[in-house]
């Protein structure tokens, strides 16, 4: 075939590898497959280059997203913020009212 082997050490269980040899694809120049785990027991081969190409896009695509999480997440801490000052300030008006009432009561009660 004129493929060149690869040593590799695989890890067979715990503690426990075994040595083996990785031979070239003829299909990819000689170079190994890059097979890719899909998820829903889904693994597809691609040539080297291809697996590069769909891993930067994936890449790409969640750094995007990771991006945008951090953006909601700020925008999160701030409302949340924003509404730990006005739970604050209801909290000062209902104290306020509470000593305006019972300063009414006591001067109802000293005026009877």
């Amino acid at each position: 075939e004129g493929c060149a082997a690869v040593g590799a050490n695989v890890e067979v269980s715990e503690r426990l590898y075994a040595r083996a040899e990785v031979v070239g694809d003829p299909r990819f120049g000689g170079r190994p497959a890059v097979c890719l785990w899909l998820g829903a027991n889904v693994m597809v081969e691609y040539s080297p280059e291809e697996a590069k190409e769909l891993l930067g896009r994936n890449l790409a695509a969640a750094e995007k997203g990771l991006e945008t999480t951090e953006e909601e997440m700020r925008y999160l801490r701030d409302q949340m913020n924003v509404t730990e000052v006005n739970m604050t300030r209801v909290y000062n008006f209902d104290v306020a009212q509470r000593r305006r009432a019972v300063a009414e009561g006591a001067k109802g009660k000293a005026s009877a």
